[in-house]
C-alpha cells in the first residue's frame, strides 16, 4: 500500500507558472497506480467542482492542474500521475483580496500522550470571491458556503470505492498517514500572505496642506 501525495494547482489569469493557487492532499491504503489515481481523481473533482463558484475571478478554473505522487519514492521525486481539470469557465467578477482564505481542518484519530498536532492538517481554499461573506456586520464566512464545502466533501468521500483507501493526515515527523475521521470550517477568514500581490501603482498627494 501507498502514501500517496496529491498537489493541486488552480492558475491565475496571467498564466504565469509563480501565479497559482496550490493545495496538497494526502491519502493513503492503496496502491500507486491509475486505478487509484481514477478514484483520487474523482474525490477531487467533486470538492472542486463545489468550490468554484466562490473562487476569485483572480483565478482560472478551467486549467486546474493535478499531479500526485508516491511518498515511497526517493525524492526528488517524479509524479507517477499529471493531469488537468477544466472545472468550467469563471463567472465571478468581484473579488476578495488574494490573502484572503477559508481553511478546510479535518484530523485523524486522537491519542493519548501523543502531539494532536501530528493528527491534524488544512486545505487553504482561494483567492475567493465576495460569495463567501456572509449577510452581517461582521467580515465573517457564510454559515451556506461552509455547509456547501462541508458537504462537497462528505461527497468526495464516496468516490473512494477502494477497499482501505481513504483520505489521510500525512505526519512527516512520524512519517506516517493516519486516516481522516473528523472534518470542519471556522466562520474566520484566514490569511495566507504569500498568495498577496503587489502594488501596481502609487497615490501622491503633496504638501502644504
Amino acid at each position: 500500500m501507498a502514501d500517496i501525495l496529491v498537489q493541486v494547482s488552480i492558475p491565475y489569469f496571467t498564466g504565469l507558472p509563480a501565479d497559482v493557487s496550490v493545495n496538497t492532499w494526502s491519502f493513503s491504503g492503496a496502491s500507486a497506480n491509475e486505478t487509484t489515481a481514477a478514484e483520487v481523481g474523482a474525490f477531487l473533482n467533486t470538492y472542486y467542482t463545489a468550490l468554484r463558484p466562490f473562487l476569485s475571478p483572480a483565478l482560472n478554473p478551467e486549467a486546474v492542474g493535478i499531479k500526485m505522487y508516491d511518498r515511497a519514492d526517493a525524492e526528488p521525486r517524479t509524479p507517477f500521475v499529471t493531469a488537468t481539470y477544466d472545472l468550467g469557465a469563471q463567472t465571478s467578477t468581484l473579488g476578495l483580496p488574494e490573502e484572503v482564505a477559508v481553511c478546510l481542518s479535518f484530523r485523524g484519530v486522537l491519542e493519548s500522550g501523543e502531539p494532536p498536532a501530528r493528527r491534524r492538517g488544512r486545505i487553504y481554499m482561494g483567492p475567493l470571491n465576495t460569495d463567501v461573506l456572509a449577510a452581517s456586520n461582521r467580515s465573517v464566512v457564510d454559515p451556506d458556503f461552509i455547509d456547501t464545502m462541508l458537504a462537497a466533501y462528505e461527497a468526495a468521500w464516496d468516490e473512494l470505492t477502494i477497499a482501505g483507501l481513504v483520505h489521510a493526515v500525512w505526519s512527516p515527523t512520524d512519517v506516517v498517514s493516519r486516516p481522516v475521521v473528523s472534518a470542519w470550517m471556522d466562520d474566520a477568514f484566514d490569511t495566507q500572505r504569500r498568495r498577496g500581490v503587489l502594488a501596481t501603482g502609487r497615490t501622491t498627494v503633496n504638501g502644504p496642506f
